[in-house]
Formats: C-alpha cells, structure tokens, sequence
C-alpha cells in the first residue's frame, strides 16, 4: 500500500450487459458503487478548496496544488473490451456526497471522465469512508469479459496529530506522491433470464376496449408464451387485444432449466348513462326542426344510437325526426349486457291520418253500387278527398263519413290530399 487514500467497490462487481433483440435495444442500465476510506489508523485526510468562488476546476492530468479533485474515468469505445461507449458515457450520471461537486468532461486521451471536489475544505478521519456512485452505466456486447474503473486522487494533505503534513504518505515515509490511482475491477456479464418489463398501456378500461401490451425479456429465452391464447411471442414485442371482462394476461419466459413469468390485470368498467335528453321541453317539438340530443356516459368504449344513426362520439348529436313519435336508444356495450337508455321525441303538429276506411256493398237490384268512406286527420290545413270519377266528395272537412252511389261496375278509388305546417303534404290513394 502506497496511500492512506483508496477507493474500493462498494456491493455488486459486475455490469449486466444490455441486449439488440429483434431490432430493439434492451437497455439495462447499472450503477457503480464506490467507497472511499481512509485507512490509515491515526491520520485525517484533508481535502481542501482553496480555488477562488466560481473558478474552473482543473482538468485531468493538470498539475495544481489548490483544490482535492477525485478523477473517476473508464476504457471508452467500441468493442468488447470496453465498458461502453461515448454515446453512452455521456449520458450517465454521477452522484457524490453532501457538500461536494461533480463536473463530467471530457478529454481527447480519457474521453468523458468525472471530476468530484469537496465545495468547501472537509476531512475524512482515520477509518471514515465517503460514498460516490455513477448511475446508468450502460454496457453492449456478446463476451463476459473484465474491465476497469479508474479513480485517481489527487492533492489530499494526510495530518498527523501533531499536525504534520504527509501529502499522500507512504509506507515506507520515504517519499511523497500527489498522484494515485485505483483500479477497480469489474466483470461483464450477460443476465440471466428476466423479464425487465411487461406492462399495459392501460389497466382500467371500458368493455371493448383495445389495450397495448409491451415487454422486454433479457437473457437466452428458448420460447415465449402470452396467456390467455397461449400465443408464442418473441422475447421483445408489442401485443394489442380487445378486453370485455377483467382479464389477466400472462407473459411466461422458458430458458433452458427456467421458467419465469409476470402477470398484468387490466379491470373493466361498468359503463354508466347518467344522462340522456333533449333540448325541447316535454321531449315535444314541430315539424321540420332540429333536435339536440345530449349525453352523459362514463366509462365506455362506444355509444351507439339507433334510427340508423350508428356509433356517436362526443356528448351531443343533431337529429331531425321524421315520424309523430320518434324514440331514440343510446345504448353501449356492457360487462354482460347492453346498457341503454331511450327518449321518445313527439312531434305535435305531425300531419298524419289517423284513420281512413272505405268500403262498397254488393249490387243493388237497379244496378249500383253503395260506397261508404270515413276518415280522420290530424293536423291538417287543407283537405280534399276524389274519387277516380273526378268528383270531389269532401273538402275542408279534417274528419267525417260519406256514403254515396255509382253504377260503374269498376271500384272506385278515392284520393286523400291533404297540407300541414311546415310543407308537410299528404297524398293518398285508397282502394276498396
């Protein structure tokens, strides 16, 4: 041992590698937990800050004496033998005790590279360790191998308790050093089988809903199943299926020797109508007019209205009635029924023949025919009733009964022509 200062790893020594599968990146991100202990049994390390407020913090390999600056810095390119790439080095972090600072760099020689300061002058006692991790370390490859992490210090006075300066003290107290670098190991390897993610999109939904399933399983996976289906699955991928119940959904991995699997619940929800109605008062409106329908309904995947209308989207819909009495059925898929809900639109001034009857006897003995016609119509403002003779036998009259003769040995018919509001028109012809 040359130094009272030394860096060791702190829990796991190993870097799970990321995977490419199926033209995707599975990224398994790690961290690099370091300690720093003082191991000397009677000095204190000083760290110190002695750099005027706001000025830059020496680079890697800069010789200075005014501020304590820990170097952590890795094997940086493409292939096996390096713990990743620049890509991806600069996207990793670093997190330092209280009171210090972090800088990422980046130097021709190094790459990118952290630099960690105390912001104000701080000891480490004999004995004491201080913590640093840098997180989302991420790692491609095909070859478990082995590779380094450097941490150099640099400038950090050991203090005797008389007070003596031993800047880097040695062992052997014959000389001083103002460098000094660990290099800690740690090994590369692939996961084992693991199922990194497998979510939905969406866990609660309405009946009919679609969902989206993704997932990501890491290491050798000989086959992959979804359930319910029993459908085979690569080991990275995205499933969509239409949900009607509450529905749990299995993702087995199967390796060699293991099986592995997760499960998502997706719940469905009752849809509800709260409300269903419409803008004319008592549901009564006139002929030719609009009527705005409004809609309240929670947690559904479609409504539908009939009169072939079909599916709605919204709140509100437009609809122009056409009958007397129209009745209206918003209705929407439930958990194990349709649920619905119907108004009955009324047209008050709907110009409609309420009843028509006409009828002929047997011949007479002097060769006629007797011809009997009764009617009603609602909401007319004129009205006329023909026969095929050309005789008119009713005008004016909204309702009534008639009898009158003819010979011909033809069936009369009558015609019913009648006007309303609005240019509504009615135009009959009735056979006995």
């Amino acid at each position: 041992m040359d130094r009272w200062i030394q860096a060791n790893v702190k829990g796991e020594k190993w870097i799970l590698l990321s995977e490419h599968k199926q033209g995707k990146d599975i990224i398994i991100p790690n961290s690099l937990d370091v300690e720093v202990v003082n191991v000397s049994c009677i000095d204190t390390a000083s760290f110190i800050n002695n750099l005027p407020v706001g000025a830059h913090i020496p680079d890697i390999d800069v010789e200075q004496d005014q501020i304590s600056v820990v170097y952590v810095y890795f094997p940086i390119g493409n292939g096996e033998a390096y713990l990743t790439t620049e890509e991806w080095a600069r996207q990793m972090t670093c997190y330092a005790p209280y009171n210090w600072g972090v800088e990422q760099a980046y130097d021709k020689q190094y790459g990118i590279y952290f630099k960690l300061y105390p912001l104000n002058d701080y000891d480490l006692e004999s004995r004491e360790k201080l913590y640093f991790s840098i997180n989302n370390v991420v790692s491609f490859g095909e070859l478990e191998k082995m590779v380094y992490v450097a941490v150099r210090f640099t400038n950090i006075p050991m203090l005797s308790d008389n007070g003596e300066d031993n800047l880097y003290k040695q062992s052997s107290e014959s000389e001083t050093s103002k460098d000094g670098t660990d290099y800690l190991a740690f090994f590369k390897k692939r996961s084992e089988l693991n199922i990194l993610n497998f979510e939905s999109n969406r866990t609660r939904v309405a009946v009919g809903d679609t969902i989206k399933l993704e997932w990501a399983i890491a290491g050798d996976a000989v086959q992959c199943v979804l359930t319910p289906g029993d459908l085979v699955v690569e080991s990275v991928g995205s499933f969509e299926m239409e949900i009607f119940t509450d529905t749990t959904v299995r993702l087995y991995a199967f390796g060699k020797e293991v099986q592995i699997s997760e499960t998502v619940t997706i719940y469905v929800d009752q849809p509800v109508i709260t409300t269903f109605t419409s803008d004319c008062q008592d549901n009564k409106t006139l002929f030719g007019r609009r009527v705005l329908l409004s809609y309240d309904v929670s947690d559904a995947d479609g409504m539908y209205l009939n009169q072939g209308i079909g599916r709605v989207m919204g709140n509100s819909i437009s609809v122009l009635p056409t009958s007397a009495t129209t009745t209206y059925t918003l209705s929407c898929m439930g958990i194990d029924k349709l649920i619905q809900k119907s108004l009955t639109i009324t047209i008050t001034d709907f110009l409609k023949v309420d009843y028509l009857s006409y009828s002929r006897s047997s011949r007479r003995s002097d060769g006629s025919y007797d011809y009997y016609l009764k009617w009603k119509v609602s909401n007319c403002n004129t009205i006329r009733l023909t026969t095929s003779d050309g005789q008119i036998r009713s005008t004016g009259e909204a309702s009534g009964s008639i009898q009158f003769k003819d010979s011909s040995e033809t069936p009369l018919t009558v015609t019913l022509y009648c006007t309303g509001t609005s240019e509504q028109v009615l135009d009959q012809i009735y056979s006995v």
